[in-house]
């Protein structure tokens, strides 16, 4: 006896895509889960000296602010890691790098410098004023 049965192949495909790190600090917003970042690059102070190369950025330095929940948080996220966490949307800071990288000049997810020290502010009193 015979019978038909009908498989779903997957297949993984590849992309690459050019993107552009921000050189310079910016200050971000996530509506939804109202946290306000801070993202920092840092460079690299070596290649020119070692391996006679121009400095390139090799990590942020990111601060979160989570006027909510009264929390702050401070991370280091390697340029090497960013693929890694694009392709790993339960990842933390998946949203976070996906705006960095793909919406860097986007208004919505903007915040100010003073926009995020008032925030910062806001969360410093309330731990202070829980001591």
């Amino acid at each position: 006896m015979k019978t038909l049965i009908k498989r779903t192949e997957y297949k993984r495909v590849e992309i690459e895509t050019d993107v552009n790190i921000p050189e310079t600090q910016m200050y971000l917003w996530h509506n939804g889960i109202r946290r306000a970042y801070s993202v920092k690059p840092k460079w690299t102070s070596w290649n020119i000296e070692h391996n006679n190369k121009p400095e390139e950025i090799y990590t942020f330095d990111v601060v979160m602010v989570d006027p909510s929940d009264n929390k702050i948080e401070a991370v280091e996220i390697t340029v090497s890691s960013l693929a890694e966490i694009l392709n790993n949307e339960k990842h933390p800071y998946h949203r976070l790098v996906d705006n960095i990288l793909n919406y860097p000049d986007d208004k919505e997810y903007i915040r100010t410098k003073e926009q995020f020290e008032s925030d910062l502010q806001r969360v410093l009193q309330k731990i202070n004023d829980c001591i």
